[in-house]
């Protein structure tokens, strides 16, 4: 059922959108204005080989309005959009040692967040298996997230990666 919504929002989207014929009035990257992307400094544990600050995620309803006025008052229309269809995206990803701070908070609408989830989790299994450093991590993920078209070559980069892994551990045993 949760598909379904997604499925009919970005339809209705998509909808409006062109019915329109305007351009997207809403982020398809962190405006970097409000979001230049922080790391965790207060932790509530350590992660990784790497021993980096790992904040429990803490984004209150009102700070993610907050986020969304933000953006609203440079000109993007979250709100016109649909909030059904955004989520409020940690631009480092806590995972990889990201902040709760708003510095680190945009609203990112679907279309985004399809391509870019998955590779965050692919960034954070190399991360956790100690095959990335942070400062690797936090590159490749600022990279996709201000310049979507690289977005199939890193997954395609990081899913070979893993794959390599996969296989040196099976020959292992």
């Amino acid at each position: 059922m949760r598909n379904f919504f997604k499925i009919f929002g970005t339809l209705t989207f998509l909808t409006l959108f062109l019915s329109q014929g305007q351009s997207a009035t809403f982020p398809t990257g962190p405006d970097s204005r409000l979001t230049i992307g922080t790391l965790c400094e207060h932790g509530s544990s350590l992660r990784y080989e790497e021993k980096i600050e790992y904040c429990s995620r803490s984004v209150s309803s009102s700070k993610k309005w907050d986020i969304i006025d933000r953006y609203e008052a440079l000109g993007y229309e979250i709100r016109r959009y649909g909030r059904y269809n955004f989520k409020i995206d940690h631009l480092i990803p806590l995972c990889a040692g990201g902040s709760n701070e708003e510095s680190n908070l945009w609203p990112q609408h679907s279309s985004v967040y399809i391509k870019t989830d998955k590779i965050e989790g692919m960034i954070c299994q190399l991360m956790a298996k100690g095959e990335m450093l942070q400062e690797e991590a936090v590159r490749l993920i600022l990279d996709v997230k201000s310049n979507l078209e690289t977005a199939n070559d890193v997954e395609l980069d990081l899913s070979e990666r893993l794959s390599e892994l996969k296989g040196l551990s099976l020959q292992k045993h």
